[in-house]
Formats: C-alpha cells, structure tokens, sequence
C-alpha cells in the first residue's frame, strides 16, 4: 500500500471526484485549475482542498503553494481568490418572476404593453403592473434602462 503525504489534482481530469476521494481519505490536496470558473473554484473551496493554483501561476507560485500546503496550512491562488471575492461581493440580482421576466424580455425587443398583453393573453394593465414590480426590483425607471440591464446583467 502507498501513503501519500500530499496529492496534486487537475480539475480537468475530473479533479473535484478525486478531491473528494482525497478529502475523504484525510490527504492534504493541492488542485490545480486550467480554466477557472467560479462555480469550480466554489466547489474546490467548498470541500476545502488545502491548496488551489490556476495553472498559468508561475512554477514559483505553484513551489510555494506545495511547501505551504506540506508544513499543514492552506494555500490559495491570488487570481483565484479575487474572482471569489468579486463573485461574494457582487450582490445576486433580483429574482423576478416567470411573468416578470416575460414582460421584460418583450419590452427590451421593442415591444409596446398592447402588442405584449396580445402575446401573453393578459391585459394591458396586467403589463404595466408587471412592468412597475420590475422596475423596482431592478431600481430603474424607464424601457432603456431595462433594456440595458437586461443586455449587461441578463436577469
């Protein structure tokens, strides 16, 4: 049988499974990340690898991350880190509702409330009241606006 004082994975070669069979095992383990998500880099935090490199790091941030990793601690890529911390910090959108975001889809294509409501079978002032939930869910005030929120942050 080998025991293993440290073990080094990739994500793309199914890393978080062996991650987990090392974490279970109680083997330090080092993941190495060619190209990082965030919801890979949550996952790899989230079942606490005692070390994370991207694989672009250079061979001295790998070195360290390995000798610091060996003496018992943890070690995390800065880039890694900061696209954590931009993706904690950023609060998650508004959460509308199926209709919601029916009637904001239409209105960002151009569509006027008539031409709305006749597609959706609802009335015109069923559209606006959706329309009015909207903009305060998203903090705007007009059509362009919603427009533009929906082309940069896709809610």
């Amino acid at each position: 049988m080998v025991t293993a004082d440290l073990a080094i994975v990739a994500v793309q070669l199914d890393g978080i499974a062996v991650l987990r069979t090392r974490r279970a095992a109680g083997i330090p383990t080092v993941v190495i990340v060619d190209h990082p998500t965030i919801e890979t880099l949550l996952a790899i935090v989230g079942l606490a690898a005692e070390g994370l490199v991207l694989m672009t790091s250079p061979a001295a941030a790998v070195a360290d991350c390995l000798t610091v990793v060996a003496s018992g601690k943890q070690w995390l890529d800065s880039e890694a880190t900061r696209l954590i911390i931009d993706r904690v910090a950023r609060p998650a959108p508004p959460i509308l509702t199926r209709r919601e975001r029916d009637v904001a889809n239409l209105v960002a294509a151009g569509q006027r409330n008539r031409t709305i409501a006749e597609r959706l079978s609802i009335t015109e002032g069923t559209v606006k009241m959706h329309l009015h939930n909207v903009y305060g869910k998203l903090g705007i005030e007009s059509r362009t606006q919603l427009a533009m929120e929906l082309r940069v942050c896709g809610v």
